[in-house]
């Protein structure tokens, strides 16, 4: 299961604009799809939040991302995001900023996640 600190040094690499919330589920999310879908992550058209899964990889955080920033085609999105990851283990970004999470233990706007999910979902917010 990928861990904040290499969220953050994903992001860093990237000129991307870093989400302000990242949710960290420690149990798999499945969907019964013609068998059973394992998701990587989940995020919202135009919103501010990354959902990654212990399924993770290094590009899933760049594909979550161009999803929230209104990409819809899966198609197009997995390209980019590979693309993306590729040229960031390859070439070090240079002028990236890397953001710095900090764990949040409550807070209104997400007080279900905190209430219902305490321990099985941590929220990560941007400092």
């Amino acid at each position: 299961m990928m861990d904040i600190s290499e969220v953050e040094e994903i992001l860093g690499r990237t000129w991307l604009p870093k989400p302000r919330h990242v949710i960290m589920v420690t149990e798999p999310v499945t969907e019964p799809v013609d068998g059973v879908v394992f998701y990587r992550g989940v995020s919202q058209r135009f919103g501010d939040v990354v959902v990654l899964t212990p399924q993770a990889a290094f590009d899933t955080v760049y594909h979550e991302i161009l999803h929230s920033l209104g990409l819809g085609s899966e198609l197009v999105v997995r390209v980019i995001s590979k693309v993306l990851a590729w040229k960031a283990q390859i070439l070090p970004a240079i002028f990236a900023e890397k953001p710095r999470y900090q764990l949040c233990s409550g807070c209104e706007e997400f007080r279900v996640l905190h209430e219902k999910y305490a321990g099985r979902a941590l929220h990560y917010r941007r400092a």
